[in-house]
């Protein structure tokens, strides 16, 4: 299956800001592939507005049951190793030695992420042990009882409609109508799956 489709799968399964971070990385790296003058365009908007890919709300992906074991333990790995930013930005920036289609969560986590647990009012002890025995562990149960409750703030799925309509709808910079109604299709879902679930919301 062509990460296209996976993309498009998955942003239509997305229910809660668990999987946010997840999806607003395969996204990015989806638009990133592409040389057409109106998606590279759109995907500078966007990496404007990449809230859940931050390093504190990357941790949404702890909880999230898509990531990897492996991946899990990375972030966690990067938790404790990676020196943060000395202000904790509200959205991510991203790393310039590296390329937007090898980018992995745990690139977005540092010694700041843990800062989330303290917001949410999570207890981390579950990062002690390893992902494998988290779905066992009681801080992380009542963890995933709270971010599940969680509402997704929709700037990034807002302004990735907008800006879809306005370079595919507004001009003619691409005749390919299959790939039109994709990348629109896409975003709208996305913005329609934020919108749909209520909870709190976390900035």
């Amino acid at each position: 299956m062509s990460r296209k489709k996976r993309t498009h799968l998955s942003l239509c399964n997305m229910q809660t800001a668990v999987k946010a971070p997840a999806l607003d990385l395969e996204l990015l790296r989806s638009l990133s592939e592409h040389k057409e003058p109106h998606l590279k365009a759109a995907f500078q908007k966007l990496t404007n507005h990449l809230w859940y890919l931050s390093e504190r709300l990357v941790c949404f992906a702890l909880f999230d049951e898509s990531v990897s074991l492996a991946e899990k333990r990375n972030i966690v790995k990067a938790m404790k190793s990676r020196e943060g930013t000395p202000d904790t930005l509200p959205r991510a920036t991203l790393p310039h030695n590296k390329k937007v289609n090898s980018l992995k969560l745990r690139d977005f986590a540092s010694q700041n992420s843990p800062t989330f647990f303290t917001t949410a009012k999570i207890s981390p002890a579950f990062l002690e042990k390893d992902p494998s025995e988290w779905t066992r562990d009681a801080d992380y149960i009542r963890g995933l009882e709270v971010v599940q409750h969680m509402l997704p703030v929709n700037d990034l799925a807002e302004r990735g409609v907008a800006l879809m309509k306005k370079y595919l709808c507004g001009n003619k910079l691409t005749n390919n109508e299959d790939q039109r109604q994709y990348i629109l299709q896409v975003v709208e879902r996305h913005s329609k799956m934020f919108d749909k679930y209520g909870g709190k919301k976390m900035k």
